[in-house]
């Protein structure tokens, strides 16, 4: 919240406030309290503020996989709005799963293949040391996604 304060000229109590009632909005649930919601409802909140940073491009502190439990969902709202699973930077999908060499990528039916967001630096890392060092490194994982 602090760097989403800092970003917007907020002051953090008036932007958690504001970020409390963007969940609400989102998400349909009731008026919350941090100091005695649920585990869950904290983590959905947290899935909130996530979503937005990255859709606003909201410069992050310290790596967004490092903010969530739900590091799936987190890699999810990467992918829609095509921002770096590591870094946050803008970025590009890149398919685990590779579709393969003289395949038309516009015309080949993706749904099933696993994907994750990169910026250029991070898709050079991960063709050259391979997936599953990638994967090591980073915590960050490809998704199979239908709806982006």
């Amino acid at each position: 919240m602090n760097d989403i304060a800092s970003y917007t000229g907020y002051l953090p109590e008036e932007q958690k406030e504001w970020l409390k009632y963007l969940h609400i909005s989102r998400t349909g649930s009731d008026y919350f309290s941090l100091s005695d919601c649920s585990v869950d409802m904290a983590r959905e909140f947290i899935n909130t503020i996530l979503d937005y940073a990255l859709e606003e491009g909201i410069p992050l502190s310290d790596l967004g996989v490092n903010r969530t439990d739900d590091i799936g969902k987190y890699l999810y709202f990467c992918i829609k709005h095509k921002k770096c699973a590591v870094c946050g930077r803008p970025g590009e999908i890149h398919h685990v799963d590779a579709i393969g060499m003289g395949r038309d990528r516009r015309k080949v039916d993706d749904s099933g293949f696993r994907k994750i967001c990169l910026c250029r630096t991070h898709h050079t890392i991960a063709h050259t040391k391979g997936m599953d060092r990638f994967e090591q490194m980073y915590h960050v994982y490809g998704i199979i996604i239908k709806d982006v």
